[in-house]
């Protein structure tokens, strides 16, 4: 066994290390530490944070870095040592030597600090920091630790009192001893007399069984360390906080303390930046980024953590593979002593270019000559795989001594030959095994352990295994991106011939233990189910594919959908963009091409042709420059050679999907699933490649108009696009707006637009705010819309616009179509806002129709966008500017009714304001008013040219025209509506009066009561009028008889109030008296309904009659009927 004698030292301990001098003297500058060692230097130079968070894998040197500091700025290294450091640094690149300068400069500074070292978890935060800071600085000959002591006194005290009563008493005598009482000694106490608290230490130990006494955590930090921080500054004194290993403190971190080390890590960064005496720095050291710790914590507390992690400047460093090639070499050269190197691998190291970082130079001497027994591949591989999964326990360094199965060490002794890059994975499984299965390198550790139990214990399994191992560390250590494992590169790797590697790969492809991804072309391993899958899709290949499918799936494996004319776009600032379709070349036709230039769901159209087996790409061509031409949207791609085994590749892959849709074929084993995804990924990569001579633009014709554009490439094909689409939509009006202008925008951009809708229309067209002012001043403003300086393409707009209005009537579709079709090309969200903007003037005379004919009362921005820009079809207009012969009736109605007419009114038709105006007035009639025709001819005719208005308010005002009013008139039909409802009250009242032969309600009253009892007993109108008053008598009579209050009665239900009042006072006596038994009581009239009895109350009579003559035991027979009578008559008073 060879016993390498230690040239460095594989690991770090800051606390442990502290003033060695081997730290400056083998340090070895690293790019990685030049950000970190600048940044926390200029902070004891006052020029930049003093609160630093330093991260890094383990073995990427973030202790080295902490102690460097920490020596040099305590002043605890010797001047040679320190000027041979900073003369590492002067040999390096201009950022390091800057590095060297600032060591130097705080090197001379006056100000020396203390180094505190924190290492893992050592209890609470703010315990850590205030033990750790006492116990360093008390190295130095300070004690500032009297007002925790003080503090932690006096909670004992209260605690003793409070739950330990003999503690307490034996204190007491022992204050007694010494001449205090409890009172006197806490008075001496808060006085931080420094007697009495070495005192209460000395004598705490006789009242707790030998227990020390400790410091308190619970004053406040930020005050705690001010106090010793002030002190310390006036010694030219500060302190250099180190916490190595603060991701472990954090890893135990209790939720329940969460809050509480938050808050004093957010402290101890706000006294390092902002402290007066600006001398406290803070290094926190960890190997991960801190929100990896917090991820299982709910949002707010990650969100609040971000916040105070903002705090700290932060720095990454890494494992430098060029410092540790170095280091290597004279690591391993006893290896190499009275060996003859067999392999130097000169040429694959060129081939392979696996170290960029060192110079031609280095990698002949260092690598070629001077590498044994590591091998070229396990040097690139050993920094980046530390640089993810290295461990305190296990880093590129340790490795190197390492006597452990997989160190260099060990593996030498055994093998005496160069050290392969698979056997990398002895040594760090361990540390993958500390990862979560759900992590990437969990996952693929996990992934290798499932395929290793399917290698069979024959002659090739370590082979086997071997390429596994490699395989799992190049996903491990994420190097496929960097260099990818081709089999000539597997033979280096592994110091293989090629045919054996051909031949172990067989093996375990046939095993369904690895893959070769097509995509990328890398293998990895790759868990294989225990069905013949390719079976099983030949057995579906079987069943064929039509067109239809085959065109969706050919859709699905195009990875561009859409292709820009990016020109075009940035000159309009919006998107347009065209389509791109696959088609077969036989279903090329007229008819198809004319279906697809009329789909509006794309701008322009490009048309991947593709061939049919054995199909004459020459003849396909001809065809096309025929068909193409007036199809100015569409650009046709054609493969200039037939697509070799396309078909087949779209069946195998069609075949694929359907076994993934079948449930059962899954349900057999639960790696199927994965498995065809896998088989399904490099199917459709073989598609793509198939694809290539037109997608990557490396064999094809690209016709347009019967001419071949040449395109060459995504830019070519950008531009012809964007020429196109100027000569198409060359008119289309520079909107810039993002958000607003496109196809299809946010609900709060819709509102917004129909806020400005609404505004336009109105008049009230300044008064916007968030996305209703952007869009306004983007669509309008911007444009100058009805300003001398209009746009050029809004003033050609408005032309084709107005041509149509003044047509006087039309569809809406029109409109819309010009807004979207040639020239213009406009987003459909900004149509109703560019239509109501231009026709502003005009939009009052403009009127909107359903298809049914009739009027949409009060168009705004919901009914534009909702339902007209929806289904423009359904809709038409007319453009009516009315003549001088109905100024006379516009002007009586103006006159007359003048209180009902609002500002917004005069932004409508005029015919729609008179409407408008008018049925103000009529709804503020009561409905009985509204409903009846109880009124005259004119005044009836009126009321039903109002109520037409609504529907066809221009027919409506030709109408009243006719009628030929003036203002007399209107005002009599006016007068006359609305005293309507008064005068059908009077004539109730009257008609009443006049059935009942009285004058007045006192009348009316008497005479309801002198009527007899059978007429009363069972009449509504009678009960109702004998329980009201004169004041609300026919109010309640009118809604009490009918149901109905009379203030929303028609004429029905008044004729209907009118016949049953005379019907219940034309009472028939003698018929009542056949219904009723007439019982005189005094000078009453009791009437008593003639009635069978029920079978329960023969019942109950027969029960009351037995009781009678049982209570006439008692009382005599007068007394019982005595109370008959009086039962009889209460019982009819209290139920009439």
């Amino acid at each position: 066994m060879i016993i390498t004698q230690s040239k460095f030292k594989s690991s770090v301990n800051i606390k442990l290390d502290l003033g060695s001098e081997w730290i400056a003297e083998r340090y070895i500058p690293t790019p990685t530490h030049s950000e970190s060692l600048s940044g926390v230097l200029e902070g004891f130079l006052d020029k930049g944070n003093k609160s630093h968070i330093l991260i890094g894998s383990y073995g990427s040197g973030k202790s080295m870095v902490g102690t460097l500091i920490a020596n040099v700025v305590s002043k605890n290294i010797e001047q040679d040592t320190f000027n041979e450091l900073v003369t590492k640094f002067d040999k390096v690149t201009t950022q390091e030597e800057s590095v060297g300068r600032l060591f130097s400069q705080v090197y001379k500074s006056e100000k020396k600090y203390i180094p505190v070292v924190i290492n893992g978890n050592q209890g609470t935060f703010r315990e850590a920091i205030i033990s750790s800071i006492h116990k360093s600085i008390s190295k130095y000959g300070f004690d500032f630790s009297i007002p925790s002591y003080v503090d932690e006194i006096k909670n004992k005290i209260i605690l003793w009192e409070e739950q330990f009563h003999d503690t307490f008493v034996q204190f007491k005598k022992h204050l007694k001893t010494n001449n205090w009482t409890v009172e006197s000694f806490i008075k001496d106490i808060n006085g931080y007399e420094t007697e009495t608290v070495e005192w209460f230490k000395k004598t705490y130990p006789l009242l707790t069984a030998g227990a020390e006494l400790g410091l308190s955590y619970n004053l406040d930090i930020t005050e705690h360390l001010t106090n010793i921080l002030d002190e310390l500054d006036k010694q030219n004194l500060g302190i250099y906080l180190v916490y190595d290993e603060f991701g472990r403190f954090l890893q135990s971190l209790d939720k329940y303390e969460t809050v509480e080390a938050m808050q004093d890590i957010q402290d101890i960064a706000e006294i390092a930046d902002h402290h007066q005496s600006a001398n406290f720095n803070v290094l926190l050291i960890t190997h991960r980024n801190l929100n990896q710790y917090f991820l299982s914590y709910g949002e707010d507390l990650q969100s609040e953590f971000k916040r105070i992690q903002g705090r700290f400047k932060i720095y990454h460093t890494y494992s430098d593979p060029a410092t540790f090639i170095r280091l290597a070499s004279q690591v391993t050269s006893s290896y190499r002593d009275k060996l003859s190197l067999e392999y130097k691998f000169e040429n694959e190291i060129i081939k392979y270019d696996l170290f960029p970082e060192l110079n031609g130079r280095e990698k002949k001497t260092i690598v070629v000559e001077n590498s044994f027994p590591l091998h070229p591949a396990t040097l690139y591989t050993l920094p980046r795989l530390a640089n993810a999964v290295a461990q305190n326990e296990r880093t590129l360094f340790t490795f190197l001594e390492s006597n452990e199965k997989g160190g260099l060490a060990n593996y030498f002794h055994a093998e005496k030959t160069w050290y392969p890059v698979s056997s990398l994975f002895d040594y760090f499984e361990p540390a993958f095994q500390e990862f979560m299965s759900d992590s990437l390198i969990g996952n693929s550790y996990l992934k290798y352990l499932r395929v290793k139990k399917r290698v069979e214990k024959k002659a090739s399994a370590h082979s086997e295994l071997q390429i596994l191992k490699l395989f799992t560390l190049w996903d491990i250590a994420n190097l496929s991106s960097k260099r990818k494992l081709t089999k000539d590169f597997i033979s280096f790797a592994l110091n293989w011939e090629l045919n054996k590697v051909n031949k172990v790969i067989e093996i375990l492809e046939s095993k369904k233990l690895i893959r070769y991804r097509l995509f990328d072309e890398n293998w990895e391993v790759f868990e294989g189910s225990s069905i013949d899958l390719n079976m099983k899709i030949k057995e579906k290949n079987l069943l064929g594919i039509n067109k239809l499918d085959s065109i969706s799936i050919i859709n699905k494996v195009l990875e561009s959908k859409y292709a820009y004319p990016k020109r075009y776009n940035d000159e309009k600032n919006m998107i347009r963009f065209a389509a791109i379709k696959p088609i077969y070349a036989n279903d090329i036709c007229e008819k198809e091409l004319q279906i697809i230039s009329n789909d509006s769901n794309s701008d322009l159209k490009v048309l991947y042709v593709i061939p049919e087996k054995d199909a004459d790409t020459e003849e396909i061509k001809s065809n096309i420059m025929g068909l193409s031409k007036g199809h100015a949207q569409i650009i046709f791609a054609v493969p200039k050679k037939s697509l070799t085994n396309f078909d087949e590749e779209i069946i195998e892959l069609s075949s694929v999907e359907k076994l993934l849709e079948d449930k059962y074929l899954l349900n057999e084993d639960p790696i199927i699933e994965e498995e065809l995804l896998k088989i399904r990924e490099n199917k459709i990569y073989r598609i793509r490649k198939l694809l290539e001579p037109i997608t990557q633009y490396k064999g094809s014709f690209w016709i347009y108009e019967g001419t071949n554009l040449g395109v060459k490439s995504r830019i070519a094909l950008s531009e012809q696009l964007s020429q196109i689409a100027s000569r198409i939509y060359g008119r289309t009006p520079r909107i810039n707006n993002e958000s607003f202008n496109r196809r299809n925008i946010s609900k709060q951009q819709l509102k917004a637009a129909k806020e400005v809708i609404d505004a336009i229309i109105s008049g009230e067209s300044d008064k916007f705010k968030g996305p209703a002012k952007l869009i306004y001043a983007s669509v309008v403003k911007n444009n100058n819309i009805n300003l001398q300086n209009e746009s050029e393409e809004i003033t050609l707009l408005r032309e084709k616009i107005m041509n149509e209005i003044k047509a006087e009537s039309g569809n809406f579709s029109t409109l819309i179509k010009i807004f979207k079709g040639r020239d213009f090309g406009i987003r459909e969200p900004i149509i109703p806002v560019l239509l109501t903007a231009i026709l502003k003037n005009e939009w009052k005379y403009i009127m909107f129709y359903h298809k049914d004919g009739s009027y949409i009362n009060d168009v705004n921005g919901d009914i534009l966008y909702d339902r007209m820009l929806d289904k423009p079809e359904n809709y038409t207009f007319s453009h009516q500017k009315l003549g001088n012969k109905y100024k006379n009736i516009i002007d009586v109605i103006d006159e007359c009714f003048e209180s009902y007419r609002t500002e917004l009114d005069s932004s409508y038709h005029p015919s729609v304001r008179l409407n408008r105006m008018l049925l103000r007035w009529l709804n503020s009639l009561p409905k009985i008013a509204q409903k009846t025709n109880n009124l005259s001819t004119k005044a009836n005719i009126f009321k039903k040219l109002i109520t037409k208005g609504e529907f066809e308010p221009d027919i409506a005002l030709k109408e009243l025209l006719r009628l030929k009013l003036d203002v007399k008139v209107v005002n009599k039909i006016k007068q006359e509506c609305e005293v309507y409802s008064q005068n059908h009250k009077k004539q109730i009242e009257e008609t009443i009066f006049k059935l009942t032969n009285t004058n007045s309600f006192e009348e009316l009253f008497e005479y309801i009561e002198n009527q007899n009892e059978l007429v009363k007993v069972d009449n509504k109108l009678f009960n109702l009028i004998l329980s009201t008053d004169n004041n609300n008598w026919i109010n309640k009579l009118s809604s009490e008889l009918v149901g109905v209050s009379r203030e929303d009665w028609s004429d029905a239900t008044s004729e209907v109030f009118f016949k049953t009042v005379k019907s219940l006072l034309e009472t028939n006596i003698e018929k009542l008296k056949d219904e009723y038994h007439e019982v005189q009581v005094d000078s009453k009239t009791l009437a008593i309904p003639k009635r069978e009895l029920s079978p329960k109350g023969n019942i109950i009579y027969s029960n009351v009659k037995t009781d009678l003559e049982l209570m006439a035991r008692k009382l005599p027979k007068e007394e019982i009927t005595a109370l008959l009578y009086k039962l009889l008559v209460d019982y009819y008073e209290e139920n009439k």
